[in-house]
């Protein structure tokens, strides 16, 4: 079996296990077999992959992972192997854009990685070959490995900027979810743009009235920018009032837009009000009250946001400036592109 056919397999088995065609939860026949080929072969013939190659059978591996029951597989030893084919091995080099974001959603899905990894996986983003070529899902899925893998980038300053300027070029085709991962992920790391944040929050008040955004997106954003701090919140008062509103008229709807709102994106909502609530700023601090059962109205949005607020470990209250602040506990994976088939 070729290294192209051997990877291949491994994805598409995963993909089915993703689908829900295969049941991965006992683990599937001839993977584990499957895994020993590839760590050999990583081993024995540094180079035989190809960064595709690389890629897609990271890839392959986390979905059958995360499917499997905890002791299903033994996986690790070809984790590490292919990990560091990628970062020692190949330095990255040769890695299509989305080689790369998919190689680091992967690493960072299965908990493998150090520091060091991502930091190489940073380097390689701010090279043309990435930032030039890039799609909004790509920088997503980037910041959202980033995130989960709580590194913050030393040249986080730098990162910042390709991606405000990606945002700015490619800003008709971001998607509300690759708008409010990303910027969940930027208040994960504690980190803070202006242009970028901006850009990400337009591009959502733009999408409301087409239907492209979803309670789970709105929440996000908001606790995002609410605990970036009070200079992000008074940056962007018109979008975060936006946004708000919509939040407001989707509760108000009851039945189904009330549904739409899971226990984490009313405990993000409670957050945020609290957060406008505290604001020095009037014009800032007046936004609080655009939610139902805000400022003590005893409406049932502010008992269900509060009831939910308490059942999740928060992130303490904190500002952010240009790069800087804690990082937020929980972060969602944004959902990745397909990987080329061969």
């Amino acid at each position: 079996m070729t290294g192209q056919a051997l990877s291949n397999s491994v994805w598409a088995l995963g993909r089915l296990v993703e689908a829900g065609c295969l049941d991965g939860s006992r683990g599937v026949p001839g993977v584990q077999r499957l895994a020993e080929e590839v760590q050999q072969r990583v081993r024995g013939r540094p180079g035989g992959f190809t960064p595709q190659d690389l890629s897609n059978l990271l890839l392959g591996v986390a979905h059958l992972q995360s499917s499997a029951q905890p002791g299903a597989y033994k996986l690790g030893a070809a984790i590490a192997a292919l990990a560091a084919e990628c970062h020692m091995g190949r330095g990255f080099q040769g890695f299509t854009s989305q080689d790369l974001s998919n190689a680091a959603w992967a690493v960072a899905k299965l908990g493998h990685g150090r520091q060091a990894w991502y930091a190489g996986c940073v380097e390689a983003a701010l090279q043309p070959g990435f930032y030039t070529t890039a799609v909004p899902l790509g920088w997503s899925t980037l910041w959202w490995a980033l995130a989960n893998a709580r590194h913050r980038p030393s040249d986080a300053q730098l990162l910042l900027k390709r991606t405000a300027y990606a945002a700015a070029a490619l800003r008709d085709q971001f998607k509300a979810q690759e708008c409010s991962s990303t910027l969940r992920s930027l208040a994960t790391l504690g980190l803070y743009d202006r242009r970028l944040v901006g850009c990400l929050l337009g591009r959502l008040v733009e999408l409301l009235p087409r239907g492209g955004v979803v309670a789970h997106n709105s929440s996000t954003a908001l606790w995002a920018v609410a605990v970036m701090g009070p200079d992000a919140l008074s940056s962007h008062v018109e979008e975060v009032g936006a946004l708000l509103r919509d939040a407001a008229s989707r509760w108000q709807q009851g039945g189904g837009g009330r549904a739409a709102f899971t226990k984490d994106a009313l405990a993000q909502l409670w957050q945020a009000q609290s957060e406008l609530e505290a604001h020095p700023a009037p014009e800032v601090r007046a936004l609080a009250a655009v939610l139902p059962g805000a400022a003590g109205d005893g409406g049932a949005s502010g008992s269900a946001m509060q009831q939910a607020a308490q059942g999740l470990r928060l992130p303490a209250r904190r500002v952010c400036n240009q790069v800087g602040g804690g990082a937020a506990k929980d972060a969602t994976p944004t959902r990745r592109r397909t990987p080329r088939r061969v």
